[in-house]
């Protein structure tokens, strides 16, 4: 009976957020007689914990460092211990989830069999500077890039290192509640992400104080989160934003994560994203498998997801007027919504299953391994 090949994955963030998801459900999703996963992080958190309760080999390695003195001796001990674990453990393949693991995983593979592939999931990385360029093309084997808008950044690389694999999500847990709209209710809106200026929440509350000058009846749901790196200023800012107008007191809610977050696409009508930076939209998929219509920013990963006048709105990004002409748009017309909920579902059916995306990067490892 074959050995199932060890693949060590490397990240370094513990919250759940969205590409920490993909990585979630990437390493449960690989069949146990083809593959054993290893996975390194930095410290405890929901997604080692996730890992464990479904039976993962998750380690711990501190390799967060602050500052440059902290920083030269935490690269050379980690890249040390990497080393030592690749060789033990008999690694073939290392999956790393960001910049800094794939710099690390890099360096530990070095005068080993074990080849890296880096899955890219921020348009914010500037992989053609010098030396920088250097180092990925002669470290990585392949870079995963999870929307069109990523996969430009390597347009001057090889072209067979840099692969465009799109998410996808389970489309038989994620499904639509059939509830007959009701009169005189709310339309309920709802956003999700990291409380980060990237995600523009404060573009959408200043789009709702243009709705609510309609005198619509409209509730927004705000559900938002920190990385345990991130500070709290643009949560504070969020909050005083909301505080300094009774309308957004009214008709806003401000909750946290959740882990039943279908329950949360069902019991909603609208999703929003105004996020001016977006390299894919992991929200976007869920809700549209639910059934919802979607307003998003023309930011990157949205416009490869939504079929403009199909299966949602695009808009302008930095635009709080464009987007509540989006929202206005779908809060008046109940027959659109549901056209555009039925449409986004069959989408994200065929364009992004979460079968067809794990089995993507199965094949992406195969091909990677080592024919014997």
């Amino acid at each position: 009976m074959p050995i199932p090949s060890r693949i060590l994955f490397l990240h370094d963030i513990t919250d759940l957020s969205g590409g920490e998801i993909l990585l979630r459900d990437i390493i449960l999703g690989l069949p146990a007689d083809q593959f054993k996963a290893i996975v390194v992080l930095p410290h405890e958190g929901i997604l080692p914990q996730t890992l464990r309760d479904k039976g993962v080999d998750v380690r711990l390695v501190d390799f967060l460092w602050h500052g440059p003195i902290d920083k030269l001796t935490k690269l050379i001990t980690t890249v040390f211990t990497l080393r030592h674990m690749i060789q033990r453990e008999h690694v073939a393949l290392i999956h790393a989830n960001d910049f800094r693991p794939a710099l690390l995983a890099g360096l530990a593979a070095m005068g080993t069999k074990a080849r890296v592939v880096w899955m890219v999931h921020g348009t914010w990385y500037t992989p053609n500077r010098f030396p920088t360029k250097l180092l990925l093309r002669h470290l990585v084997a392949r870079f995963i890039c999870v929307s069109d808008a990523v996969h430009r950044l390597f347009q001057n690389f090889p072209p067979a290192q840099s692969i465009l694999t799109h998410p996808g999500v389970d489309t038989d847990y994620f499904q639509p509640t059939p509830q007959p709209e009701q009169k005189g209710t709310a339309i309920r809106l709802l956003c999700i992400g990291r409380f980060n200026p990237s995600k523009g929440f404060h573009l959408l509350l200043a789009a709702m104080e243009t709705l609510l000058q309609q005198q619509l009846d409209v509730k927004l749901t705000l559900i938002g989160s920190r990385f345990d790196n991130e500070t709290a200023a643009y949560e504070q800012q969020i909050r005083a934003q909301i505080a300094a107008s009774k309308q957004l007191q009214r008709h806003v809610t401000l909750a946290p994560p959740t882990p039943d977050i279908k329950a949360v696409y069902q019991t909603h009508d609208i999703l929003v994203s105004a996020a001016t930076h977006e390299p894919f939209g992991l929200t976007l998929i869920e809700a549209m498998a639910c059934g919802l219509p979607v307003v998003a920013a023309r930011s990157g990963g949205p416009e490869e997801i939504v079929v403009q006048d199909q299966s949602g709105l695009l808009v302008e990004p930095n635009n709080p007027n464009a987007l509540a002409v989006a929202l206005l748009q779908l809060v008046l017309n109940p027959e659109q919504r549901l056209r555009f909920g039925l449409a986004g579902r069959a989408r994200v059916i065929d364009h992004f299953r979460q079968q067809c995306f794990i089995q993507n990067m199965i094949n992406i490892y195969q091909d990677l391994l080592p024919k014997n």
